[in-house]
């Protein structure tokens, strides 16, 4: 495992705590909570943090799972919440909830029983990732261009999808 590789562990982990405490489990049509989301993320872009979503809209019914990958794409889920920690906000979102929180949806093009999506965004780039990522490369991809940095020949094939969003301020509801 590299250096890179333990800074991100360490940084999930610390960050999986962090994320817990901006889980919206709430009911979608819940305004006032899609409006401390939508004040949450444009406090954040304004720190210039990124922003990082998992939209979960079945909770993986089988959390123990009939075979290990649940576990593998939530270790890495949870490594790059703890190791992005202090360039990104977490949320765990269904997709109704997402809709009401964008002006402008993302094509969730999710295929089978996946209900699992990932946004990432800043104020200039967005990226969707339509499934579970089971490759840290993908957060590695995600990290180095929102903050702008070069990104290595090794990183460059686990690019995820380009997408354009709009946020909504909290009187568009």
């Amino acid at each position: 495992m590299t250096h890179l590789h333990t800074f991100l562990l360490i940084i999930t982990l610390l960050i999986s705590g962090h994320s817990q405490a901006n889980t919206d489990h709430s009911n979608p049509t819940n305004t006032s909570r899609n409006c401390a989301n939508i004040r949450k993320i444009h406090n954040a872009l304004a720190q210039n943090k990124a922003i990082a979503i998992i939209i979960d809209d079945n909770r993986q019914k089988n959390k123990t799972g009939a075979d290990d990958s649940y576990a593998d794409w939530l270790y890495y889920w949870k490594t790059f919440i703890s190791d992005s920690q202090q360039t990104f906000m977490h949320f765990q979102l269904k997709s109704a909830t997402l809709n009401t929180i964008l002006q402008t949806v993302p094509n969730l093009n999710r295929t089978g029983n996946v209900a699992i999506s990932f946004l990432f965004f800043n104020h200039n780039r967005a990226f969707i990732y339509n499934g579970p990522i089971y490759e840290p490369q993908v957060y590695m991809y995600v990290q180095y261009s929102l903050m702008g940095k070069k990104i290595p020949d090794n990183i460059k094939p686990f690019k995820a999808d380009d997408i354009t969003i709009q946020l909504r301020n909290c009187t568009d509801h």
